[in-house]
């Protein structure tokens, strides 16, 4: 494998939506449910366009995509204005189980460790297995909160509290 991780360009907004899709896809048939709404095309052109939206790349085949973003809240969460929200983490299929979801959450720290911004992310509260690989790659467990009509688990690093 030759990875690489770089920021996506408007010309990938292609590959990131089907890596979501094929992603969100893989999670219902397993039972997760994460992702139920469908991603609007250009929601994520604009977080391609504001730099915002990265792709794993291996060689010159896309096979995961992520997204960092500034935020001054999360929920009902106190957080330190200008963190960082690390969102939609997606990986094709065919490529999970390598560990590249570490690299990409490497990834994701050393950003944040570098603009000494805190980091957020959520998942589903019924997701034990990812909570736990989540927990098992440094990030603290801030509690279980209302989203609509489920709840989410939010994890951090860098919180004040944490």
């Amino acid at each position: 494998m030759n990875l690489e991780i770089k920021a996506a360009t408007v010309k990938n907004l292609l590959e990131v939506y089907q890596i979501l899709n094929e992603a969100a896809h893989h999670l219902h048939n397993k039972g997760v449910q994460q992702w139920t709404e469908a991603f609007d095309k250009d929601v994520l052109a604009e977080s391609i366009e504001q730099n915002y939206i990265y792709l794993l790349i291996d060689e010159t085949t896309s096979i995961g995509t992520f997204s960092l973003t500034m935020i001054n809240h999360l929920n009902s969460i106190d957080i330190q204005p200008n963190s960082y929200y690390f969102s939609k983490i997606a990986l094709l299929p065919k490529w999970q189980g390598y560990g590249l979801g570490s690299l990409i959450i490497s990834f994701a720290i050393s950003q944040a460790n570098m603009e000494n911004k805190a980091l957020y992310l959520d998942c589903w509260a019924g997701n034990k297995k990812l909570k736990d690989f989540y927990i098992n790659q440094g990030f603290t467990y801030l509690g279980d909160f209302r989203e609509d009509t489920y709840f989410i688990s939010i994890f951090s690093i860098g919180h004040p509290l944490t």
